[in-house]
C-alpha cells in the first residue's frame, strides 16, 4: 500500500503527487521541506511505482512488473500496458 503526497498549485487544486512506500519517507521526504501534512497512507495505487524518497519499488494493484524489474523494464511493460488498454476496456473488461 502506497503513502500519497498531493502536490497543489497556488489554487489549492491537485496538480501531480508523490508515491513513497511508508509514513517513515513520506516524513523522511516532506519535513524538511515543510510540505508534510499528515499520513495520508493505506493507498492502492494501479501501477507499481517508485518511491519518491528512497526509489524502492512500491506494488500496484495490477501486478504486470514484479519487484525484481529495473526501473527501465517496469517503464516498459507500462507503456506496453497502457498501449493495449483503452480507459474502456480497463473499466468494462
Amino acid at each position: 500500500m502506497a503513502h500519497i503526497h498531493i502536490i497543489e498549485d497556488k489554487n489549492g487544486d491537485a496538480v501531480d503527487q508523490l508515491v513513497f512506500c511508508s509514513d517513515f519517507c513520506h516524513q523522511d521526504y516532506c519535513l524538511p521541506k515543510g510540505t508534510y501534512r499528515g499520513w495520508y497512507g493505506c493507498i492502492e495505487i494501479s501501477f507499481n511505482e517508485p518511491c519518491a524518497n528512497c526509489n524502492n519499488l512500491v506494488q500496484g494493484i495490477l501486478n504486470f512488473a514484479d519487484l525484481d524489474q529495473t526501473l527501465e523494464e517496469f517503464e516498459q511493460a507500462k507503456i506496453k500496458w497502457e498501449s493495449e488498454n483503452t480507459v474502456t476496456q480497463r473499466i468494462y473488461p
